[in-house]
């Protein structure tokens, strides 16, 4: 069973929208704030778990700290975590499932 040369392959293009949080609060594109069909409303819940945690923008991935003598990094600013990604995609997700009625099933473990 080998690859058949001539089949496309085509990955979906999921967009994540950038956000600005001016102020500490987060700025809500209009275009996220009403739901189409298609899930796209639900990265607002994605974009609010982020700010939640701290983040300002989506791509915020410097934090401030200090090094010690040794080399070791003390953050004490914020910091994106796979944790807090993963939070913010699971919130994301189950609203998504929540909202739309041709959103497949999720893992529930």
């Amino acid at each position: 069973m080998g690859h058949d040369p001539h089949t496309t392959l085509t990955m979906p293009q999921v967009r994540r929208p950038d956000f600005t949080t001016p102020d500490g609060k987060l700025r809500i594109a209009p275009e996220f704030t009403t739901e189409t069909g298609d899930g796209h409303a639900s990265w607002l819940i994605y974009e609010q778990t982020r700010v939640a945690h701290g983040a300002r923008t989506a791509n915020q991935i410097i934090m401030a700290g200090a090094s010690n003598a040794n080399g070791t990094f003390t953050p004490n600013g914020y910091q994106h975590i796979l944790a807090e990604e993963m939070e913010a995609l699971n919130a994301m997700l189950l609203n998504l499932q929540q909202n739309s009625p041709s959103a497949p099933s999720l893992p529930t473990s």
